[in-house]
């Protein structure tokens, strides 16, 4: 087994884990439930990037070809994203006492998964098999771009509300440490998919070597973020998993 290999299975060993600790809380605690449930869809994510499965087209070639199947994990891994993004979002709205937003961001969340699926339907990208939907350009372009800017703003959310937090304990602090590296390597693979969307001659390559990594290590970071506030979730401040 490779390095990387053995790297992937490690992650994925961890949040199955981490995940498995934390949905022993949600009962008892239900403060902790956006981040587990943004958790385990960014695992799910995870494993839909996996390059093999970003290459594979079993189920465009065995089906009946109307369906237009070709990219398949690619899309619903941006689901997944999506969903994760969503319940970030609504983790941040927790923090600043904005109980109110939930609702608009779960909105915001049904526009834009919609928005990628009937995108995705409409352009190449659901035609022409590959591992990156922004190459094929015009309307898979557009696709690409939307699905990163939803990744992009959710993080950015993390970070810009981290940044702005005064008075944080050292406890928490270690909590949210992980977080906001995972926040900050989020904003720069989010901003490296819309580069690719605007210009894939240029950034392609870079991403082509770069995303994988970046996804594997933004994910392991929430994970090891969300195994932090769970040992301490008793005594965490209302930062890192507000009610």
């Amino acid at each position: 087994m490779s390095v990387g290999a053995a790297l992937y299975v490690a992650i994925c060993i961890a949040s199955v884990a981490v995940i498995g600790l934390r949905l022993t809380q949600w009962k008892n605690h239900p403060r902790t439930r956006p981040l587990t449930s943004a958790l385990i869809l960014l695992l799910g994510g995870l494993l839909l990037r996996r390059p093999e499965i970003l290459d594979d087209q079993w189920l465009d070639t065995h089906t009946d070809r109307t369906l237009h199947l070709a990219n398949w994990s690619n899309v619903l891994s941006d689901l997944l994203l999506a969903g994760a993004a969503a319940y970030i979002c609504v983790q941040v709205a927790r923090v600043w006492g904005n109980h109110h937003w939930q609702k608009p961001i779960a909105v915001a969340f049904v526009v834009d998964a919609i928005a990628l699926i009937v995108l995705w339907q409409v352009s190449d990208a659901s035609r022409v098999p590959t591992r990156f939907i922004a190459s094929l350009g015009g309307l898979s372009g557009v696709y690409s771009a939307v699905s990163a800017a939803t990744i992009l703003v959710a993080n950015l959310a993390v970070l810009i509300s981290l940044a702005l937090a005064k008075g944080v304990p050292t406890r928490a602090k270690i909590a949210l440490a992980p977080m906001a590296l995972g926040g900050l390597v989020g904003v720069v693979n989010g901003g490296l998919r819309i580069a690719c969307a605007i210009d894939p001659d240029r950034f392609l390559s870079t991403r082509n070597h770069w995303a994988w990594s970046l996804a594997e290590v933004g994910v392991a970071l929430y994970i090891l973020s969300g195994f932090v506030s769970y040992l301490a979730q008793s005594r965490l401040p209302e930062l890192v998993e507000a009610d």
